[in-house]
């Protein structure tokens, strides 16, 4: 049966609409002998016809999908996210933060800046905001941001040659590693996260946003420091000093979406001012960075380079956890060795610690609290290779 049945829409084939047609004609008594096989006139003119009916069930079929989130695709999918206030992220910049040094007192715009990383000219990144210099010395988490959409992987110490020379700006270096970018949100992506319910979608959809944890406490009682009837939004933005996104933005993200009545707590409050003026205190927390130290030894295998392998692992174990690690994630040392085998010219992996301090010689899973994200950097992991 097709058409619209119980299990949903079934759309009719092209044989048996072929078929049918077929079958119509020779009912007809003064037809039932007539030629209709495809190389004659009239069955040339029959198999034109069901082609032509079979789009048509095609765009019937792909209209029901269009109302199925799991089928649904491009801007079908949007409209229906949308129904549930959720939208396609759009791709995003990497963005890093920087040390900049100028040998006089001097104010750069934004993005009068521009710089790459050695070998790499061909992603620029600039000062996302105005620079000032009272005199000479060095201004530290100033951002800088990619031309270029999409993860680009910025290892610590690594951003800086100066692409276009700015009087009285002489260095620049990033002391961590950027936050990667973003690739414009997937089918899958947005069909997935269409599902979770957050009472901050404004924030939950900010590109900015790498990681974001809601506490909610629904009791009549304190819990946790939490009043009755709160929640507490957890907000990372990527980086250690939270340069990248604003406390007000935040603030007014969660005063966008946040029911009437339920209370907000966290450990930073900001004046939020409605849109009839009056103001309101919205708080919530940042999380804290827990440095993850990792000392791996590998055995060469074929393929190894001894300058671009060992930075390879530094940066697979750096993105694994930037992709896994939310709040109180604990760090488990065996599920480190994963990303360290999919580097090419690693044939073993003899040994692997962790520590909260450099040098780790522990194997001990790592516990973190409910308000802390561990992260492993680049500049924070060692390699020792053995033929």
């Amino acid at each position: 049966m097709s058409g619209l049945t119980p299990a949903g829409f079934v759309r009719k084939t092209f044989d048996a609409i072929l078929s049918n047609i077929l079958a119509d004609i020779r009912s007809v008594p003064s037809l039932s002998r007539v030629n209709l096989g495809r190389d004659s006139f009239l069955g040339g003119v029959v198999v034109a016809a069901a082609t032509g009916i079979a789009e048509l069930w095609e765009v019937a079929e792909a209209v029901y999908a269009s109302f199925d989130p799991d089928s649904a695709s491009g801007r079908s999918l949007e409209h229906l996210a949308a129904i549930v206030g959720k939208y396609r992220r759009k791709a995003t910049a990497t963005q890093v933060e920087c040390d900049v040094t100028a040998t006089a007192a001097v104010t750069f715009a934004a993005g009068e800046l521009s710089a790459y990383m050695a070998g790499r000219p061909e992603y620029v990144f600039r000062n996302r905001d105005e620079v000032v210099f009272s005199g000479a010395g060095t201004e530290s988490n100033v951002i800088f941001r990619c031309d270029t959409t999409g993860a680009i992987a910025v290892p610590a110490n690594t951003l800086t040659v100066i692409a276009t020379p700015v009087a009285n700006w002489s260095a620049v270096n990033n002391p961590s590693d950027g936050v990667p970018g973003l690739d414009i949100e997937s089918d899958a992506e947005l069909r997935a996260r269409r599902l979770v319910f957050s009472d901050t979608n404004a924030l939950a959809s900010n590109p900015d946003v790498r990681k974001l944890f809601i506490f909610e406490n629904v009791t009549d009682a304190t819990v946790d420091g939490r009043p009755p009837h709160s929640f507490e939004a957890v907000v990372w933005d990527g980086t250690d000093t939270g340069t990248i996104l604003t406390d007000q933005t935040i603030a007014e993200a969660i005063f966008a979406d946040k029911p009437a009545g339920i209370a907000t707590h966290g450990d930073v409050s900001v004046v939020v001012e409605d849109e009839n003026g009056y103001e309101h205190t919205v708080k919530f927390s940042r999380p804290t960075v827990l440095a993850v130290y990792v000392k791996v030894h590998v055995t060469k295998g074929a393929g190894w380079d001894d300058t671009d392998s060992p930075a390879a692992i530094k940066a697979a174990l750096a993105a694994y956890a930037l992709d896994k690690y939310t709040c109180g994630s604990p760090v488990v040392r065996a599920f480190l060795f994963g990303p360290v085998a999919g580097v090419p010219g690693v044939a073993d992996i003899t040994d692997l610690f962790i520590d909260t301090s450099p040098s780790p010689a522990s194997e001990a899973t790592i516990v973190t609290t409910a308000k802390q994200i561990p992260r492993i950097e680049t500049v924070n992991v060692e390699v020792v290779a053995a033929s």
